[in-house]
Parts: C-alpha cells; sequence; structure tokens
C-alpha cells in the first residue's frame, strides 16, 4: 500500500507542475489535492477525492506501522490506480509513460 500511496504522491506532483507550472511546497500532501481540484482539466475534483482518500491512510500505513485491512488496502489500491489513469489522460503524453 505504501508504494502504491508514493505513487500517487508522484504523480500529483506532476500533474500539478506540467499544468499548473508550480509544485505544492506545503509540508502537507494534503494540500495538493486543493491545486489538483483547481486544474482545468476533466475530472479534476474526483481525482482529488482519490488523492485525499488515500493520503488519510498514509499517516498509520508509514508512520505507525499499522497493518490495513484488506477492505483498506483494495480501497488504496483502485484510488491509486483511478487517480493514475486520469494523470495519464490529462499529462502531455510522455510525462508518466516511457516510449
Amino acid at each position: 500500500a505504501l508504494q502504491g500511496i508514493h505513487a500517487l504522491i508522484c504523480a500529483a506532483d506532476s500533474v500539478i507542475i506540467s499544468m499548473k507550472g508550480q509544485k505544492s511546497i506545503s509540508d502537507r500532501h494534503l494540500d495538493a489535492s486543493e491545486l489538483i481540484s483547481s486544474l482545468p482539466a476533466e475530472g479534476a475534483k474526483q481525482a482529488a477525492t482519490h488523492l485525499v482518500n488515500v493520503l488519510r491512510l498514509k499517516g498509520a500505513v508509514e508512520y505507525t506501522g499499522d497493518q490495513l485491512t484488506e477492505e483498506d488496502a483494495n480501497k488504496v489500491r483502485l484510488a491509486v490506480e483511478r487517480f493514475l489513469n486520469w494523470a495519464k489522460k490529462v499529462q502531455p503524453q510522455n510525462v508518466l509513460t516511457r516510449s
């Protein structure tokens, strides 16, 4: 789950940089969701929701070592997949994919 969470954070940074020309400088990853939500791209608000839902579990997974339930792990996987698919659609052709 943690690798998916980190992939989501990297993808969020990439989308923000490519579409807004800026990177979130906040210490809180959740603040990036506001930037994502404000993007002029179809599905941005839903993508921001996926980001928030996953990041809410980050602290427990990364810092406490708590194990996610199978249900929560599946929710994280699905939200990460949805966010990454959205990011691929709204990014320039080769930012998130290799040729």
